[in-house]
């Protein structure tokens, strides 16, 4: 395994991040959002204005003189000499003679897009109307153009935004975290000493008691007031271990590569009521750390 960093250091960049990206991720779906919402609106007011417009040139527009955009076919009428090529679109032209009904469709012709719709005017005489769609489609493309220039800028603002947004967050915890290991490391300071005397003269008392000959029962009382002293200034050494690895990059030189396997076949008990290792595995398992403070 891979010697790790700073633990709460960890995850308080995790937690930064997490912000950030939160926060970049919502305004790029409210960017989306409003984009998807201005492009249908967009999408359906251009439509409406063009079937007007398209209705209006076939119903009563002038031959000779169509709306802008728009080109107006007739039998025995000739087309303006700007008009696109490729049309009228004589099957449409056929089937309103046929059914008098009026007959709509999109056409594409040289990469451009049109709408034609064909009908039967009020004196019977059979029109197609051609608008051009260039201008609208252009007009969606701007808008998702700048949608997505809106949406760039959005993100950088929102990286920015969420990582200020994120230390502030964070700055609390951080501080919490620093306050939880100085007094971890204090306590466990001021308590060292008290306990370390509490585990010697415990071990005075039970040599003594072994040595007058005392009664077992007070014998093994003694032993298991030395065990339980012993076992609380472990407990104390590994906070002030755990506090001093933790507080910073200075200290993890202290970690070195351990073959758990290894220290656990050569160690053997120290103190009544511990039993050594049956069984170890037959391949080294190596671990970062201390290990004086594995055992």
């Amino acid at each position: 395994m891979r010697p790790s960093g700073n633990p709460d250091r960890a995850a308080v960049r995790r937690a930064r991040l997490r912000i950030a990206v939160s926060t970049a991720a919502i305004i790029t779906l409210l960017v989306t959002g409003v984009g998807a919402i201005a492009d249908v609106m967009m999408t359906r007011a251009q439509n409406e204005q063009v079937g007007r417009e398209l209705r209006y040139g076939a119903a009563l527009g002038d031959l000779a003189s169509p709306p802008v955009c728009t080109w107006l076919y007739a039998p025995g009428v000739a087309p303006l000499p700007n008009a696109p090529r490729g049309f009228p679109v004589r099957a449409d032209l056929d089937r309103v003679r046929r059914t008098r009904t009026a007959v709509e469709r999109t056409v594409r012709r040289d990469d451009t897009v049109y709408l034609v719709r064909t009908q039967a005017r009020a004196d019977g005489k059979v029109v197609q109307a051609v608008f051009d769609m260039r201008f609208q489609l252009a007009d969606r493309t701007h808008l998702w153009s700048a949608l997505a220039v809106a949406e760039a800028v959005g993100r950088v603002a929102a990286a920015l935004t969420g990582a200020v947004l994120g230390r502030l967050a964070v700055a609390p915890l951080a501080d919490a975290l620093a306050r939880q290991r100085r007094f971890v490391t204090d306590a466990s300071h001021e308590l060292r000493t008290p306990v370390t005397q509490v585990h010697t003269r415990a071990q005075l008392r039970a040599w003594q008691a072994a040595a007058e000959e005392l009664p077992a029962a007070h014998h093994a009382g003694l032993d298991r007031l030395v065990g339980s002293a012993g076992r609380l200034g472990e407990v104390l050494d590994d906070l002030l271990l755990s506090a001093s690895l933790t507080a910073g990059p200075a200290r993890l030189s202290q970690r070195r590569p351990v073959d758990l396997v290894a220290l656990a076949r050569g160690r053997r008990p120290s103190r009544p009521g511990r039993a050594a290792p049956a069984r170890a595995c037959s391949t080294g398992v190596r671990f970062h750390g201390v290990g004086a403070r594995l055992l």
